[in-house]
């Protein structure tokens, strides 16, 4: 299965046409601050550098984009760090092109300020083709020690691990992912799986069953747990049918990816890693865009 054809329209089209343009040639492309995307990159990599990119030089530099804003509140620990919290006035900008959506928020009141600074979280999201539903968002949130995240929805397995394996580049970074892949494949042809055979994918270790959060809306759901390597799997299991209803895969220490598949759900198929700068979060992007350029060659 391809990658997104939304990634070369959106992504690549300042790069792809020119052949044989280094990565690096293509990201300063992308970190035009006139563009959504390159505005997102633009932000995070002067946050992270200690520098301010202030609302007004942001809607200058997008005026081509369709341009929402909004007022929101948050409540954040106060100056004195002694555990108190107050709420403050945010300010949103939300900008739209196509089908990319970038969206700005920052502390304070761009009514009673002429220009804010104190950003509290940058999100860029590429839309699905026509419709409103999101493929790809990363953010970056300020309050959260600076950290980004990556979020993707995607359309089956399949795709979820060739994406997987395009991050790591081909590289094996865990049994637990194959795993993961066996039983949500399962879940996708609505095909049975035992516990045991299950437990037998990992290497005959035994799940542990825990309270069962889902009985009241199915009697027969049970819920099971395995965490190996930094990784943790919860897995939803229909006990009548000899069925997975849903399987998570989770870090819970190093950043490495972490799966989802939720059966029936419109959002049910995701991809979520917190990056260690943007650079990483970038480099994924990249790869991403690369792959998408080579599969329409």
């Amino acid at each position: 299965m391809k990658i997104k054809k939304v990634l070369l329209t959106i992504m690549g089209v300042s790069c792809i046409g020119l052949l044989g343009m280094s990565a690096v040639g293509c990201s300063n492309v992308k970190n035009d601050p006139s563009t959504l995307k390159g505005a997102y990159f633009n932000i995070t990599e002067t946050y992270e550098n200690n520098d301010v990119v202030n609302s007004n030089e942001l809607i200058k530099n997008l005026s081509e984009a369709k341009l929402k804003r909004t007022k929101d509140s948050v409540e954040l620990e106060t100056y004195e760090n002694d555990g108190s919290q107050s709420e403050y006035t945010t300010s949103k900008y939300e900008f739209k092109k196509g089908n990319e959506v970038f969206q700005v928020e920052y502390i304070g009141d761009d009514t009673k300020e002429p220009e804010l600074e104190n950003l509290y979280s940058a999100y860029y999201s590429i839309l699905k083709d026509g419709s409103e539903n999101a493929y790809l968002n990363m953010y970056y949130s300020e309050p959260i020690d600076g950290r980004l995240f990556l979020d993707m929805y995607l359309d089956s397995v399949e795709e979820q691990r060739e994406v997987t394996n395009l991050i790591y580049d081909n590289k094996e970074i865990s049994n637990m992912y194959k795993v993961y892949y066996k039983i949500a494949q399962s879940i996708e042809d609505d095909s049975k799986i035992t516990i045991p055979e299950i437990e037998e994918l990992l290497e005959n270790k035994k799940l542990e069953k825990f309270d069962d959060y889902y009985k009241d809306a199915n009697p027969n759901l049970e819920s099971y747990t395995y965490t190996q390597g930094g990784l943790t799997m919860d897995i939803v299991y229909d006990g009548k049918e000899n069925q997975c209803y849903q399987i998570i895969l989770e870090d819970i220490e190093s950043g490495k990816v972490s799966l989802y598949y939720y059966k029936g759900m419109s959002y049910g198929i995701q991809l979520k890693k917190i990056n260690k700068d943007y650079k990483e979060q970038e480099a994924i992007v990249n790869k991403l865009m690369e792959k998408r350029a080579s599969d329409e060659k």
